[in-house]
């Protein structure tokens, strides 16, 4: 796995450094609504629409799964009441089995005749 991640990576570096290489030219960058204007090189201009979709995907993602982090709390949640619960129970097992055996043991000894 870690193999074909350097494998990806530097496929993925070639091919952007490539990419940057061939794109050097300077285009004018501007935003409609403002009156700014910035000389970029074209390369650039690609590199900044990836990066601002890989955030905004990153971002609709993490809203995605927020049912599923909640559910994951509330089982969380619930686990370890049901742990202390087991707990609890094997405690009062234990109190309740070495009750009958001091019972029983008592009862044995009250059977045996006693020796003079």
């Amino acid at each position: 796995m870690r193999l074909l991640h350097t494998v990806l990576a530097v496929i993925f570096a070639v091919v952007a450094i490539s990419f940057a290489v061939s794109n050097r030219a300077v285009v004018p960058m501007s935003l409609w609504p403002l009156p700014f204007e910035w000389p970029m090189p074209v390369a650039m201009v690609g590199f900044v629409g990836v990066i601002i979709g890989f955030v905004l995907g990153g971002i609709a993602a993490w809203i995605g799964a927020g049912s599923s982090r909640r559910r994951a709390r509330q089982a969380e949640y619930k686990n370890r009441n049901q742990e202390r619960e087991i707990t609890r129970l094997e405690a009062r097992t234990r109190e309740a089995e070495k009750a009958k055996v001091d019972a029983l043991g008592n009862q044995e000894n009250a059977a045996l005749p006693k020796a003079e």
